[in-house]
Order: structure tokens, then sequence, then C-alpha cells
């Protein structure tokens, strides 16, 4: 379980890499839309799975129900952390970038990620058991 954790974890990573690299040096963001809303959700998956190999290190990870609520609430608050400065920082620009929506779709976009993640890996471990 700790190899598959750490794949994921680093896959995860190198897909996110990959997307910011791209949407910020070609200004993908402002001709795809959704392509922020997609970035976020990778990021909700690569924190997830991140927390996931760090319980499975310390020997703290649960497969069932507390597994789940303690990774969603590193993701949550990683997220939260993130876009509160953005906004904040946001605040102080001479021209706002975004508005509140958009921290709260981002957010959003974050736990949806982390949910998916840990309900593949929830899958892909449970089938493993058998």
């Amino acid at each position: 379980m700790d190899k598959q954790a750490k794949i994921y974890t680093l896959l995860s990573f190198v897909v996110l890499l990959v997307v910011e690299i791209f949407g910020r040096s070609f200004d993908l963001y402002f001709f795809v839309p959704w392509l922020g809303m997609l970035a976020h959700a990778i990021a909700g998956v690569f924190l997830a799975f991140l927390t996931i190999y760090f319980l499975i290190s310390i020997g703290a990870f649960n497969l069932g129900r507390y597994g789940f609520f303690l990774t969603q609430i590193v993701v949550l608050v990683s997220a939260l952390i993130f876009e509160v400065g953005q906004f904040l920082f946001n605040l102080f620009r001479p021209y706002k970038v975004n508005d509140f929506s958009d921290t709260f779709l981002d957010i959003i976009f974050v736990l949806l990620g982390g949910i998916f993640a840990y309900s593949l890996f929830y899958f892909l471990e449970k089938d493993d058991d058998k």
C-alpha cells in the first residue's frame, strides 16, 4: 500500500506540474477557462494522495471513514489557506484577478479532487486485499 501511495502521489504531482507550466507559459488559463478548475481538482488529487502517503508512512492510515475524513480535512484546510491567501493578495493588487465566487469554486474543485483521489485509492486497495 505504501508503494502505490507513493506512485500515485508522484504521478499526480507531475500531472499538476505539467498543467501549471503549460497553463502559465502559454496563457492557457485565459483562453481555456475550465483549465483552472481542472488544475484545482488535480491539486486536490495530489493533496489527498500526499496525505494518504503521509498517514501510511507514520502508520496512522485507516481505509475506512476515519481515513476519508482525515484526508478531506487536510485537503480542505490546505485549500482554505491557499485560497484565502490568494483572495487577500488580490485585495491589494491594483487590478483584481479573482473574486470571492472564484475562490469558493476553487475550494470546491480541490475538495472534489480529494474525494476522487480517496475513492480511487480506496477501491484499488480494496481490490488488492481480495
